[in-house]
C-alpha cells in the first residue's frame, strides 16, 4: 500500500506543469507605445507605434502587431503585420481610414505576452464641396427622377472623414412659390460622396435652386433644376 501511494503521489506531482506567464509581468516583456494619442480620419494620416522588450525577454524576436481599425504601412490594407524587433525594439506605422472613432485599439505581441493601448481618429472636415444633378430639367409630375450629388474634398492629401453632414435646403421661383421638389434637410457622405433621387413635391413649374453646406456653412454649393411640365 506503501509503495502505491508513493507511485501515485510521484504521477500526479510529476504531471503537473508550471505556467511560464505566472508571476511575470507583461510590461517586463513587452510594451508598446504609440507616438500621438490621436490622428486625423482622412486615410492618410499615420502615427507610429513602437514595440519594446522588456528585460524578460529574449531580444531579436518576432513581435505581432495588430489594429482594429485603419492598417499598417505598405502591406496593402491589412491589419496585423509581423516584425522582428532589432535588439529590443521595433516599430511600424499605422494608417487612419475614414471612420472617426475615439477608442481604436492597437497591440504587440511577443509570446504569448500582448500589450494594447488605444487612440483616437479624429473627423475631418472637408474644404472643398461640389453639388452637381444627372440632369437639370424634372418632370413636375412625382414621379420623374434625377441624382443629386454631393462631393467633398480636403486640401493637401486624404479625405473628409465618413458620415460628413450635408445640410440642404431649397430656394423656389416661379409658379405659387411653393416647394418643388422632395428634399431632405440633410444627408451623409461616405468615401467623399453623398448621392439622393429627388422627385418633384407637386406639379408646380418653375425653376428651384438646391443649395448645400458642410463644415457649419463655411461651404456652400447649389445647382438649379427647372421642373417643367409633363406633356
Amino acid at each position: 500500500m506503501k509503495l502505491l501511494k508513493v507511485i501515485i503521489t510521484f504521477f500526479v506531482f510529476g504531471c503537473e506543469l508550471e505556467d511560464p506567464k505566472v508571476g511575470i509581468s507583461t510590461l517586463n516583456i513587452i510594451d508598446v507605445i504609440p507616438e500621438e494619442s490621436s490622428i486625423m480620419a482622412d486615410g492618410n494620416d499615420r502615427v507610429k507605434l513602437t514595440a519594446t522588450l522588456g528585460s524578460e525577454a529574449d531580444a531579436n524576436q518576432q513581435i505581432i502587431f495588430k489594429t482594429d481599425q485603419g492598417s499598417f504601412a505598405g502591406t496593402e490594407d491589412k491589419k496585423e503585420i509581423t516584425i522582428t524587433a532589432s535588439g529590443r525594439h521595433a516599430e511600424v506605422f499605422l494608417v487612419s481610414d475614414l471612420n472617426v472613432n475615439e477608442n481604436v485599439t492597437i497591440s504587440a505581441k511577443a509570446g504569448d505576452f500582448s500589450a494594447s493601448k488605444t487612440l483616437e481618429f479624429t473627423r475631418v472636415q472637408p474644404d472643398a464641396l461640389q453639388l452637381s444633378a444627372n440632369k437639370l430639367k424634372l418632370k413636375a409630375n412625382q414621379s420623374d427622377q434625377l441624382t443629386l450629388t454631393a462631393k467633398i474634398f480636403k486640401d493637401g492629401g486624404g479625405s473628409p472623414s465618413n458620415n460628413t453632414r450635408i445640410d440642404l435646403r431649397q430656394a423656389v421661383s416661379g409658379e405659387n412659390n411653393l416647394q418643388k421638389v422632395q428634399l431632405p434637410s440633410f444627408f451623409f457622405t461616405m468615401e467623399g460622396t453623398a448621392s439622393i433621387s429627388l422627385i418633384s413635391k407637386n406639379d408646380s413649374t418653375g425653376r428651384v435652386r438646391i443649395i448645400a453646406f458642410a463644415n457649419d456653412s463655411l461651404i456652400v454649393d447649389e445647382v438649379t433644376i427647372e421642373l417643367i411640365k409633363d406633356e
